[in-house]
């Protein structure tokens, strides 16, 4: 399991005591979809050292390369999109229809 570095998690003012998820009922304004706009939900991963020898080795697989990432502080997709939902900006329904 990935973890949230703490820094960031106090930075962005997460409580992992007492998180609170929305749903998206929807309205008229949304045309009953719960949802209206757009917002993107990302993973950045910032070149290092150890993942520049690992890719110029091109010896690595792709799991290799994003367990060093996230071990150097990379947020998965998948936890910015929770993030998000934690913020209400979506549902986590909606983030794990949309990474799968």
């Amino acid at each position: 399991m990935q973890k949230i570095s703490p820094d960031f998690l106090s930075k962005h003012k997460i409580d992992l005591n007492n998180l609170q998820f929305f749903t998206a009922p929807g309205c008229d304004a949304c045309s009953h979809l719960g949802f209206k706009g757009r917002i993107g939900i990302y993973e950045l991963m910032e070149m290092n050292k150890e993942l520049e020898q690992l890719v110029l080795k091109n010896e690595a697989s792709n799991y290799v390369v994003e367990e060093i990432a996230v071990k150097n502080g990379m947020i998965t997709m998948v936890q910015d999109g929770l993030l998000k939902a934690l913020q209400g900006i979506t549902s986590v329904e909606e983030i794990f229809r949309v990474v799968e």
